[in-house]
């Protein structure tokens, strides 16, 4: 099996519009990345997005003017895509690819969800083209890689690729709608020399259409994630930017942070002992009046109300079926909510603790990481902190995992 070796992160700029993105400090986003990469996965790349590759001239400056020049930041070019209008977005010729070789540094190129959108729109699938693109690519050092989600175009893929499959990776987009990310893995793993994945919040879009892709659990982003690592890809794709980052800002949001805490992990019990964690974590701040949710890390008692997630002790036992552990991981959520006794418990705490409990079981499998999760002790008085004594309570509860060693 091979290793992961490369991670390409989408950056974008959208200036026009009522969606507004904006990176002030493309190369201070990217220190953030290895930071955060800590040196695990060689490959670094970005791959840059300006306004929708609408007008190639805007974003060829841009490109110019943010990424360092010939020898700067490395970059994923998209240079063929589907895109949403009536026409393939973008689609360079060799002579634009290589004009911005001129001003960056170009390692890879993209070919994004083409034969896809080609069978959605009726059109002929200009083979001439991408076969002139691959020898342009093999010519000048450059690696390609193709996405598509449709499953029905990768046999395709097969044959334009003929001749170029040392210098192509062929991933599937996570978006898909036709398979689940670790059938679509498993897909592209059989059919291609090398093979990745094109990993995406729109999956959650895809799946409850109206909805923002930015509701997308973070532990089922990165459980995609790991079960392409896991499967053995050799490179994986991020996007959109604004998930990952701030829409104007530049900072790195918490799913950025903790998708390379658990990509620098290696696979185990810990990874999936912790994602019941996280899962559990990420459900109580996104669904409650919580204003802090402190997992594992040290506090202080201010900023109430406050959760306090703990791990107990977590009976192990083999499973009926096969050489899997049944895992039960209990945990309690302590909460602090008054440092005043209050005045009606059920309205000012049994209520708080009350969301907790739907907060948590909105998703009984927490995002993936648990087969169940099940409420096991409700118990509202009083929490001592300090020598001090605040008010809230104590919900326990109990996930299932089963894990294979």
């Amino acid at each position: 099996m091979t290793d992961l070796d490369t991670l390409v992160y989408h950056v974008c700029e959208k200036t026009t519009g009522d969606f507004i993105v904006h990176v002030p400090d493309v190369d201070a986003v990217y220190q953030q990345i290895l930071a955060a990469n800590n040196s695990k996965y060689p490959n670094v790349l970005l791959l840059p997005e300006y306004n929708g590759h609408e007008v190639w001239a805007e974003e060829l400056e841009w490109i110019e003017d943010n990424f360092g020049g010939a020898t700067g930041i490395p970059i994923m070019l998209d240079v063929f895509g589907g895109g949403s209008g009536e026409t393939a977005t973008p689609q360079l010729t060799t002579e634009q690819i290589s004009a911005a070789m001129a001003v960056a540094n170009v390692e890879w190129v993209r070919i994004a969800e083409v034969v896809s959108w080609h069978i959605e729109h009726e059109q002929p699938f200009p083979t001439d083209y991408v076969t002139a693109l691959l020898a342009f690519c093999e010519a000048n050092g450059l690696k390609v890689q193709w996405t598509e989600w449709k499953a029905e175009t990768f046999e395709a893929i097969q044959t334009y690729i003929a001749g170029y499959e040392d210098i192509v990776t062929v991933t599937f987009s996570t978006n898909s709608g036709d398979l689940e990310p670790a059938d679509g893995f498993a897909l592209v793993k059989g059919l291609f020399t090398h093979w990745g994945a094109s990993v995406q919040s729109w999956y959650w879009e895809t799946r409850h259409r109206g909805t923002d892709p930015q509701n997308m659990p973070v532990v089922l982003l990165i459980q995609h994630a790991l079960q392409a690592r896991d499967m053995g890809a050799e490179l994986i794709q991020l996007e959109p930017y604004w998930y990952f980052f701030g829409y104007t800002d530049g900072k790195a949001r918490e799913s950025s942070k903790l998708l390379h805490l658990y990509l620098n992990s290696p696979a185990g019990f810990y990874v999936a002992y912790r994602l019941v964690f996280d899962a559990a974590k990420f459900a109580v701040a996104a669904k409650t009046a919580i204003k802090t949710v402190v997992l594992g890390e040290q506090f202080t008692v201010g900023g109430l109300p406050k959760a306090i997630i703990n791990a107990e002790p977590a009976p192990i036992a083999p499973a009926e079926m096969g050489d899997m552990l049944d895992v039960k991981v209990d945990f309690s959520v302590v909460l602090v909510i008054l440092e005043y006794e209050p005045k009606d418990w059920f309205t000012d705490i049994i209520r708080v603790m009350g969301d907790v409990v739907d907060a948590v079981l909105a998703d009984r499998t927490l995002a993936g990481s648990a087969k169940d999760v099940a409420p096991t002790g409700f118990a509202p008085g009083e929490i001592k902190f300090q020598d001090k004594v605040f008010y809230g309570g104590v919900v326990r509860f109990q996930a299932v995992l089963w894990y294979a060693p």
